[in-house]
């Protein structure tokens, strides 16, 4: 079978690993590519994936890359150029797994669905993500157009069954995985108890409760404040203001007793860096509003780190009884819960090796595995 892959989000814009889509795209690709070499794979990539990375690919006899004529006008690659030389490599199927596909393309399509957040929480969103086209007609157009969705997720599952419930019948739940590169174990010892918070800062990952839930722990414990840190990681997105002026308050408040500021921003981490905060930090702390998945739970697991994360979305279906689940807005329990992991850590030492056992039960192969069995079905059903 010949598969079309629509690649151009290999990466971000920038041309690094990214996060998200862009990783669980890398992946997904990789590993189909790995584990199914009787199978042709033609991929789509972007102007700006560095030649490593596109080597890697390359070095697959079964993967051929379909490189961007357009590298400036990102709309005609993708939405012209990809549909028109992809046709003459007549692939089965087109999967896409960043969930919108090219306007141009007319053949049969895969769409993996991440979340559908925005059509349910506008609020969460810049209004100009919300008024886009993509949200406002493709997304809408694709859905019923597309030979089957994979969901991410359960919880993705009934998003799409809320908003399209025709669609339910064609819709099939595929767990994305995870993998610790061995070369970024993250051995170094660490001075303070690092409470980690790994996220965009926007209004969805409810970073201002987390904060504050940070801040009535200090409160109870003082004797911690110079011993114990809370690092935000990760870039700012949008409608940070809230949370940036919290910061600089509740930073201000302990800086006599502590010393120096008890909550760190650190901004975008690369994949080694996101590796070795996860292996020494105390405890993820994960408390969003909703997730379609909720990638850095996984990954916490799996290095062995405690998680306190909230209960909505896919997050309870993610860490199952291997993590702390608490009302996004309990700010008083989330504070307990930290106490908890912070101050007797070997009271949570039970949370590290369920995580791990829990972080087993997903993996890469697996999720291509699954993926193959819907094209499969995609393509024997159009028949």
């Amino acid at each position: 079978m010949v598969i079309g892959i629509d690649g151009t989000t290999l990466c971000d814009a920038r041309g690094g690993s990214g996060a998200g889509i862009e990783h669980y795209t890398w992946s997904v690709v990789l590993s189909l590519a790995k584990n199914f070499p009787e199978h042709q794979f033609v991929v789509a990539v972007p102007g700006q994936l560095p030649a490593p990375r596109r080597a890697e690919l390359a070095s697959h006899t079964n993967v051929r890359l379909l490189q961007p004529w357009l590298p400036r006008i990102p709309f005609l690659s993708r939405h012209i150029f990809l549909p028109f030389v992809m046709q003459f490599s007549h692939p089965s199927l087109l999967f896409v797994p960043g969930g919108v596909p090219p306007f141009g393309w007319r053949g049969r399509v895969v769409l993996a669905v991440h979340d559908l957040a925005i059509f349910e929480h506008p609020e969460w969103f810049p209004q100009t993500s919300v008024r886009s086209c993509t949200t406002r007609w493709l997304v809408p157009r694709a859905l019923p157009r597309a030979a089957r969705l994979v969901a991410v997720s359960e919880a993705t599952r009934r998003q799409i069954a809320r908003l399209k419930p025709e669609l339910l019948k064609r819709t099939e739940v595929v767990y994305p995985g995870v993998e610790i590169p061995t070369e970024h174990l993250g051995n170094e010892t660490v001075q303070k108890d690092t409470v980690l918070c790994l996220s965009t800062i926007e209004p969805r990952k409810n970073l201002e409760i987390a904060c504050r839930a940070f801040d009535k722990f200090l409160s109870a414990h003082p004797e911690r404040a110079s011993m114990t840190q809370l690092v935000l990681a990760g870039l700012p997105g949008w409608k940070t203001e809230a949370v940036e002026t919290l910061i600089e308050e509740i930073n201000n408040r302990w800086l006599a007793r502590a010393g120096t500021i008890v909550i760190a921003r650190l901004g975008f981490v690369n994949e080694q860096q996101k590796w070795s905060l996860l292996h020494q930090a105390s405890v993820l702390l994960f408390p969003s509003w909703d997730e379609g998945f909720g990638l850095p739970v996984l990954e916490a697991m799996a290095a062995g780190t405690p998680v306190i994360c909230s209960n909505r979305g896919a997050l309870p279906e993610v860490g199952g009884d291997a993590v702390l689940l608490v009302e996004p807005d309990d700010i008083q329990t989330m504070a307990l819960l930290l106490a908890q992991c912070l101050l007797v850590p070997e009271g949570v030492q039970y949370l590290r090796v369920a995580g791990k056992a829990r972080a087993e039960e997903f993996s890469w192969k697996k999720t291509a595995s699954e993926l193959m069995r819907v094209f499969e079905r995609a393509v024997e059903g159009r028949r």
